[in-house]
């Protein structure tokens, strides 16, 4: 059995190392991407086990990503972990309204994430 994939969305190539750094070291095999469109192409084409994506709160493109994922009947049953340095409770409460599993304040706490994705792995959410 191959190790479970963890699409990651954040435009910030920082965030992307480092949270790449952590899965890769306990297993998962991380793909990453840097917007919308190539997030989009990704979770179609390689079938993620978890989606984790930085949630741009203060923009459009970073609500539309978990309701074009959530919209996909590609990706729509994939477990999507949503990140933010935003952590106010409409903030929160939108981005699960818009289909998040979970909520994690950035600065990550790499345990807490890889927690998070462990617990989602399987697949499909639910």
């Amino acid at each position: 059995m191959s190790d479970p994939l963890v699409l990651l969305i954040d435009a910030d190539a920082d965030s992307r190392e480092i949270c790449t750094l952590l899965l890769s070291h306990r297993g998962f095999r991380p793909v990453c991407a840097g917007c919308e469109v190539e997030a989009l192409d990704l979770a179609r084409r390689e079938r993620p086990a978890v989606i984790v994506t930085e949630l741009y709160t203060r923009t459009r493109e970073g609500w539309r990503i978990p309701e074009l994922l959530r919209g996909d009947p590609a990706t729509a049953g994939v477990p999507l972990i949503v990140l933010s340095a935003h952590v106010l409770p409409d903030d929160r409460e939108r981005a699960f309204r818009s289909g998040a599993d979970a909520f994690l304040a950035k600065p990550v706490d790499g345990a807490r994430l890889l927690a998070e994705v462990g617990r989602f792995r399987g697949g499909d959410r639910g």
